[in-house]
């Protein structure tokens, strides 16, 4: 279950990474010669004028080479039960910063798996995932036409086709992905784009309206409530960003315009319920 998890959050972080190089400072809304930033996260109550910490901890940590690459990120959570549910992603690039590989590790630093990625010229046309014993658990393959422009893409785990996906477009632009069942041949999502970014993923489930901030950072939109991008780290020089719920936030900066300190308000009070904070630091 651990291994899952795990594996499902990095499907998440990579899938996001539309650029093959990887995730950058730019990427990230970061701006300046960033070396790391800790990301720290929690439930909060407001009591004496002081935030006082409530449930689970969690840091997202990052690290950069001066390139302004990803070259670490790992999930830290405090207390027994989410502890294990921690884990590191090392990624490792060419001399051009093109992303060769990733090695992921648990909680305790036990190597888990790793991603392989595979090129032509310079797209991505498959990856391959295996675990702590060398056995190949996943494989990507992608197809694209003669301007490069992705058309399919399959998923097999165990060497078994799952899931795959077909792209359609709309004057050289993303306009609709359809995810298929392999094994039973049905769709299981079908999400639309706008300028090449995800707008509306609808299911059996229901739909899911997603938007973006000026960074391109996204929130998910279900049955009237707001999903944020838990890995996003916007940096809007704004005072108060008012949400799609009835939450409201307010930023810090520093010196760089980077936000180090974020307070989610809720109610017509506008009560503290969530503080996010980063370390940042430089090269």
């Amino acid at each position: 279950m651990e291994k899952f998890f795990i594996s499902l959050i990095l499907g998440i972080l990579l899938v996001s990474c539309s650029n093959p190089n990887g995730r950058s400072w730019a990427e990230y809304g970061l701006k300046g010669p960033v070396r790391t930033c800790k990301h720290i996260e929690s439930q909060v109550n407001y009591i004496n004028g002081e935030y006082v910490r409530t449930g689970n901890v969690r840091d997202n940590i990052y690290e950069f080479n001066a390139d302004g690459l990803v070259v670490k990120f790992s999930i830290v959570n405090s207390g027994e039960l989410w502890r294990k549910l921690s884990f590191t992603v090392h990624y490792k690039y060419d001399e051009n910063g093109v992303l060769l590989e990733t090695e992921n590790f648990g909680y305790d630093g036990t190597f888990s798996s790793k991603t392989l990625y595979k090129y032509n010229g310079n797209l991505l046309i498959e990856t391959n995932t295996y675990d702590d014993f060398n056995y190949k658990i996943k494989q990507e393959t992608f197809e694209y036409d003669s301007n490069g422009l992705l058309l399919n893409q399959y998923l097999y785990r165990n060497s078994s086709l799952k899931e795959y996906s077909e792209y359609s477009y709309k004057n050289g632009e993303l306009f609709l992905k359809k995810n298929f069942d392999a094994k039973y041949n049905s769709i299981r999502f079908v999400s639309r784009y706008e300028d090449g970014k995800e707008v509306l993923r609808e299911s059996s489930a229901g739909n899911m309206y997603i938007y973006y901030n000026e960074n391109n950072l996204p929130s998910y939109i279900k049955n009237g409530k707001s999903y944020m991008d838990s890995f996003a780290m916007s940096s809007e020089n704004i005072i108060e960003i008012v949400g799609f719920s009835d939450a409201s936030y307010e930023y810090k900066y520093d010196s760089y315009g980077n936000w180090i300190e974020k307070v989610e308000l809720v109610g017509e009070g506008k009560i503290p319920s969530r503080l996010e904070q980063r370390i940042i630091t430089y090269y």
